[in-house]
């Protein structure tokens, strides 16, 4: 069996002459080429030797040559190996649509926590990412996209995400992290929106420098604020787990894509533990917001308390002074009535 699950172009396979499998348009000229990227998964006879040929066309895209890795081996184990990778997956997908989804009805019942609303979006905008990330999983109930709505999808979801996760990590330490600072990330976004105005091989290289140094700056940047929180008795163990693994795996993603190979694995594993640390740190921030909470309520209980008590006593000195002075009067009245 052959599979090539995450081919970024056109694509054409033949076996011993015969055409086992096509994705994409390959055309005389790169203009009659229309890329594609959809998986391509064959099966053939065993035995004897086999002549292998794999024509390929990535005029759209920002390197030429074939790109991706190029799985091959017994049916059996290419065919596991292949279900391995859906799973994996169909779970991650699954894990970061449900926190997106549980932290957003959270924050929909909690509206003055904001962390919970911005951590939510940054997990739809991996859910939105997942799908054409990897084996691409959605393939087998959707027809794929195309490589151009792909790829433009794919770069619009990058240039927001980050400064959604900058805002996600001011909402919780905002003493650390002006809002001057966040919103150099939304000006930065907001320019390089402009690379789809490119052509389609300049947009891919675009994407995959903005997201390089993008990410990087965002990982230090965090990694600056964290300290300081960390510093200051914050609860930030977790959120510098979570940032530290996403900066190294998806760092090693984007070297993978550099290279022309498949970094899928690395970036869905970045996006696990992402989403895992930082509802992990969610969770004890909000533990730690309800114990703030609980500690204020009963320390007004107590000065309630104390303010009642004190009223009290003034109530019952202003009784006995004022029942002595009426007194003191009553019988300086008589006195003057008998001298009189």
């Amino acid at each position: 069996g052959l599979w090539l699950p995450n081919q970024l172009t056109a694509v054409r396979i033949f076996i011993d002459g015969v055409q086992k499998a096509e994705s994409g348009k390959i055309g005389l000229t790169a203009a009659d080429s229309l890329p594609g990227r959809d998986r391509a998964l064959v099966f053939f006879d065993a035995p004897g030797p086999h002549e292998l040929i794999i024509q390929v066309a990535n005029a759209s895209a920002f390197q030429g040559g074939m790109r991706g890795s190029l799985i091959i081996g017994p049916e059996e184990q290419v065919r596991r190996y292949a279900l391995q990778r859906l799973t994996f997956e169909i779970l991650t997908f699954g894990i970061v649509a449900g926190a997106a989804i549980y932290h957003m009805c959270f924050f929909l019942l909690h509206r003055s926590q904001a962390a919970f609303l911005f951590f939510s979006l940054v997990c739809f905008t991996l859910v939105l990412r997942l799908p054409i990330q990897g084996a691409r999983a959605h393939t087998i109930f959707f027809d794929p996209l195309s490589w151009e709505a792909t790829a433009r999808l794919l770069a619009t979801v990058n240039t927001w995400s980050l400064p959604l996760g900058i805002y996600f990590i001011r909402s919780l330490f905002p003493d650390f992290l002006p809002a001057r600072h966040a919103a150099v990330y939304i000006a930065v976004a907001g320019v390089a929106s402009l690379m789809h105005f490119a052509s389609m091989p300049t947009l891919t290289l675009l994407n995959l420098l903005y997201t390089t140094i993008m990410l990087a700056v965002l990982v230090l940047h965090s990694a600056y604020v964290l300290w300081h929180a960390f510093r200051a008795q914050r609860a930030a163990a977790f959120m510098a787990l979570g940032m530290g693994a996403l900066g190294l795996l998806s760092g090693f993603s984007l070297i993978q894509n550099w290279r022309g190979q498949d970094g899928s694995v690395y970036s869905l594993a970045s996006f696990l533990f992402f989403v895992l640390f930082q509802a992990l740190a969610l969770s004890r921030y909000f533990q730690g917001v309800i114990e703030a909470e609980a500690g204020l309520t009963e320390r007004l209980r107590e000065s309630k308390q104390a303010l009642t008590h004190q009223r009290q006593q003034l109530q019952v000195s202003l009784h006995d002074s004022l029942g002595g002075a009426l007194t003191d009067l009553q019988v300086h009245t008589e006195q003057q009535m008998r001298a009189t």
